[in-house]
């Protein structure tokens, strides 16, 4: 039943993967208590209705040696066998020297799990910073007996209990996990009215930790609080993840720089600089790797305002613009767009609880930035925006009139409205004007009752002019036309006049002077070259102008809310943006970290315990893909 059933379900699993575009993987080795080593490989995807999946690929037995050799064979075979070659975004796995090595051999994007890298950077942080090794290693030993005494654990009960407080069992440090040493100096804390109280009934050589010593722990609480809240954030597969580390490292490093600005207390202060400089080391090329810049670019929550170096900000758009630019040129010529984006308000997904009992939001910075940048839009930006795709439109053949592009075409009057069309008002004025001065009316006509009925019939919206105002427009359209006639005799090459006298019945005399020449018409041959130029222009318009108008257009528009999910942003605006979507779907499905690897292993180890350690490796891996997949 078991081999049936998992033999169904991969194969399911398998008709999945294969229909997805792109995929990201995580990877990472187990060893069972049994000593057999598992390779456990994660894919992850966006799905049809634009929601993050996740599928375990396969959780190999693996008696050899954890050579980078072995490892990259393994990963191929397993990729080969789901058909997700050339469809890898990424791979994230811990700092391993063996993993590192397979990545490159497979010649794939690495990304190292940030949640192993932010537990380095905290543990050597604390591990540096004097004081607070032996204020942990006295607040393990009141941990220890109160976990290894019942007495010890059925006093601090009753005198919970008498407090009128919930009963909460303390919490012991993990060596290789630094949110343990925070969840313990946390709870020591919140608890130490009941366990300063529990200790003085009981005979121990344990002693209570002093009001110095929680004041020190509370001061470091406070500095570590947003890590602690970025690790839990980062830890949740079913929202996306990886667009979040280049925001929050950013966060992480503003914050502590604000901390140690202006705390007083020595050891948070000394705490803090150890973390500045250790973030600095690990992420320093955080903003330059390419799957980390374009995920974050490509989440409407961040854009360009999540980046810490705005240069690596300009250089990540113009990578973004590149990679669009790609895309569009292997795209099919009939993929569907739309002409403006539409923002849509997005529903807000639920908020994270905040782990912190300080209550601090780690967001705090960053949410302030996009507040603003929604509530007063940049109408430079705006502005850059429209002349840039005008700009990039293919020029208008040189027969057309340029005036009829901007007054009767649709197209052009909803893509640009700034730099286009005359208003109703302005149409208006311009036919009366002709009408006057083609018919030889009189200025005086306006002021006619019958005509001033007959226009009121056609159009009662429309305010005639004063004879006065009539008077200017022509005078106005005379230096416009004229102008327009002189621009045009400084063209040609040879002209030929005429010329005589007239007076008027008032008895003034005039001269007339008119001007013959040769029109465009007739010179078809001089202008050939350029308008096949322009002819081909309109057939082929260039592919870069256009992505860098997409792109552009795209990271002008507002920010999204942090609480917001960017896959449903691209699900609505992907006819608006269809080479940008293609992108994000690509990179957006990168976690931060191979914490799905680390519980494929939780549940291996439930799967493999001391009661059920005769299992073979092909049947711990079959109950784990079932258990996961289904």
């Amino acid at each position: 039943m078991v081999v049936k059933r998992y033999e169904e379900e991969k194969t399911k699993a398998k008709a999945v993967i294969q229909r997805v575009e792109a995929v990201s993987l995580t990877a990472d080795m187990w060893t069972s208590i049994n000593m057999d080593a598992y390779l456990a490989v994660t894919c992850h995807y966006v799905d049809d209705s634009a929601k993050l999946a996740t599928v375990l690929l396969g959780v190999l037995p693996f008696p050899e040696t954890h050579t980078a050799v072995n490892i990259t064979a393994a990963m191929r075979s397993l990729m080969e066998e789901w058909g997700t070659e050339g469809k890898v975004t990424s791979i994230v796995t811990d700092a391993g020297a063996n993993m590192v090595a397979s990545v490159r051999s497979l010649n794939l994007r690495h990304a190292l799990c940030f949640a192993h890298s932010l537990n380095l950077v905290v543990k050597k942080s604390l591990d540096a910073t004097p004081g607070l090794q032996d204020l942990r290693t006295r607040a393990r030993k009141v941990v220890t007996f109160f976990k290894t005494s019942t007495t010890a654990k059925e006093k601090l009960r009753e005198v919970q209990e008498q407090m009128n407080r919930p009963v909460l069992k303390l919490i012991q440090e993990v060596d290789t996990r630094w949110n343990s040493t925070y969840l313990m100096l946390q709870r020591l804390f919140k608890e130490r009215q009941s366990v300063g109280a529990a200790l003085a009934t009981l005979k121990t050589d344990v002693r209570p930790l002093s009001s110095e010593d929680y004041e020190t722990a509370d001061a470091c609480l406070q500095l570590l609080s947003p890590f602690f809240q970025a690790t839990v954030e980062l830890s949740e597969e079913k929202r996306v993840s990886g667009s979040k580390i280049i925001p929050m490292t950013k966060m992480l490093m503003l914050y502590l720089y604000d901390t140690i600005g202006k705390t007083s207390h020595d050891t948070e202060k000394l705490l803090g600089q150890n973390m500045v400089s250790n973030m600095q080391n690990k992420f320093d090329t955080t903003e330059s790797q390419t799957a980390l810049t374009l995920s974050t670019l490509l989440d409407p929550r961040f854009k360009t305002i999540g980046f810490y170096n705005q240069v690596q900000a300009a250089a990540s758009v113009k990578r973004l613009t590149a990679f669009c630019t790609q895309l569009r040129k292997n795209a099919q010529p009939d993929t569907p767009t739309e002409e403006q984006p539409s923002t849509s308000a997005q529903p807000a997904l639920a908020n994270v609880d905040n782990p912190s009992s300080t209550g601090l939001n780690l967001w705090e910075t960053l949410d302030r930035d996009a507040s603003e940048a929604r509530t007063a839009r940049n109408a430079t930006a705006d502005a850059t925006v429209e002349v840039q795709r005008y700009m990039t439109d293919p020029p208008l053949e040189r027969s057309k009139d340029p005036l009829a592009y901007w007054n009767g075409a649709s197209k052009e009057e909803k893509d640009f409205p700034c730099v286009g069309r005359p208003t109703r008002k302005q149409d208006l004025d311009e036919a009366l004007v002709n009408l006057i001065v083609k018919d030889t009316q009189p200025f005086s006509v306006v002021e006619d009752v019958g005509f001033r009925a007959f226009v009121a019939l056609l159009d009662p919206n429309y305010f005639i002019p004063t004879r006065q105002a009539i008077k200017a427009i022509v005078d106005a359209k005379y230096v416009l036309e004229r102008n327009k006639a002189i621009a045009e005799m400084q063209k040609v090459a040879a002209v030929s006049l005429t010329s005589d006298m007239w007076t008027s019945i008032n008895m003034d005399a005039y001269l007339a002077v008119t001007c013959h020449f040769v029109d465009d018409n007739t010179r078809n041959k001089l202008w050939h070259k350029l308008d096949q130029t322009v002819k081909l222009s309109r057939k082929t318009k260039n592919a870069t102008a256009d992505e860098t108008v997409e792109v552009q257009r795209y990271l002008a528009e507002p920010n999204n809310g942090c609480l917001e999910d960017p896959l449903n942003y691209w699900q609505t605006q992907k006819h608006v943006y269809p080479n940008l979507h293609k992108l994000a779907v690509t990179f957006l499905c990168t976690p931060a970290s191979s914490v799905p690897c680390e519980r494929v292993f939780s549940k291996a180890g439930e799967v493999v315990s001391k009661k059920r350690n005769r299992l073979s490796p092909k049947t711990v891996e079959k109950i784990l893909l079932l258990n996961k997949n289904q």
